[in-house]
Formats: structure tokens, C-alpha cells, sequence
């Protein structure tokens, strides 16, 4: 894991990465069209992973459009995994949020001399369809004080938090 997060911090500590779109579309267009209904929820996937399985561990939280969320926690090579329902309404609140708050525009500060085991986040939001796949990653400390990203986040953890009945914080 250690190797991992040297990698992503050479590899994407400080920007963004691509947003991959056919026919124009992008995130904002999906998210759009899925809140409207001219999508079915069940084409989205949102994927929330931070931390380090070696320090405070690392989480792994999938919500599908259709309402599952799949928790995964790893520490010190344990793995505790929790499923939980949500509902339209939930899922539709997640994609609101996305959507507000523009999470794709989130972007890192760049730095000179990066730490190499800096805990990153990672938000993906993609389609079953794979026409709309975004993703932005930064250290773990800078979504405290992104717009784009800050609310979004605390969602996400408070999600965490329910799936795992409080077992899980982040």
C-alpha cells in the first residue's frame, strides 16, 4: 500500500484527471439527465476510496444508481466489508450534491515536494454505459478547504458512517 499511495502521489497529486466523454456529454450532462429521468439511475456508479490500510486504513465505498452501497475497509491487511439499501431519494441527493457543488472542477494545490505517503481521495463518478467517467483525486487534507469537494465529502462520510452502523468514520 505504501508503494500505492507513492504512486498516486507522482502520478496525480495535483491535478485532475481527464473527464472521458462521448458526444459532447461530461459529468454535469449525466448528472443532468439522470436527476431529469431521461437516464435510469441504475447506469450511474460513485466510488469514494481514501486513506492508507497501513495507517488509519483504507475505505472503499461504492453507491449503485439502483440504491446498493458496498463498504470496504481495510486495515492491516483485514478486511471488513458492509452492504446497505438507500433509497431513489438518497441516491438522487448524492447525484444533486455532485451536481451543485461541480465536484469535477476540484483540483489540487500542486506542490513543490509532495510527502509520498500522503492518503488521497479518490471520487469517481462513471456510467455502467462507460460514455461519462470522471474522476478527481487529491490529498485527504485539502478536502477540507475545497468547495467543489467539502460538502460532497461529508455526505459521503456520514454514508460511511450509516452503512457501518459507526463502525467505520471515513
Amino acid at each position: 500500500m505504501r508503494t500505492r499511495n507513492r504512486v498516486l502521489g507522482a502520478v496525480v497529486l495535483g491535478t485532475w484527471l481527464a473527464v472521458l466523454a462521448h458526444a459532447g456529454g461530461g459529468p454535469e450532462e449525466a448528472l443532468r439527465t439522470l436527476l431529469d429521468g431521461k437516464r435510469p439511475l441504475e447506469d450511474v456508479v460513485i466510488t469514494y476510496d481514501v486513506g492508507n490500510e497501513y495507517f488509519d486504513g483504507r475505505t472503499l465505498l461504492t453507491v449503485l444508481g439502483e440504491g446498493l452501497v458496498q463498504l470496504d475497509h481495510f486495515k492491516a491487511g483485514e478486511k471488513k466489508h458492509f452492504e446497505k439499501a438507500l433509497t431513489t431519494e438518497s441516491v438522487q441527493m448524492i447525484l444533486k450534491r455532485m451536481l451543485n457543488d461541480r465536484f469535477w472542477m476540484a483540483k489540487a494545490e500542486p506542490k513543490e515536494f509532495p510527502e509520498p505517503d500522503t492518503a488521497q481521495v479518490i471520487l469517481r463518478f462513471n456510467t455502467k454505459q462507460e460514455d461519462v467517467d470522471c474522476s478527481v483525486s487529491m490529498p485527504v487534507e485539502e478536502t477540507h478547504t475545497s468547495k467543489e469537494l467539502q460538502k460532497i465529502v461529508a455526505v459521503l462520510r456520514s454514508l460511511i458512517r450509516a452503512v457501518s452502523d459507526g463502525e467505520v468514520q471515513y
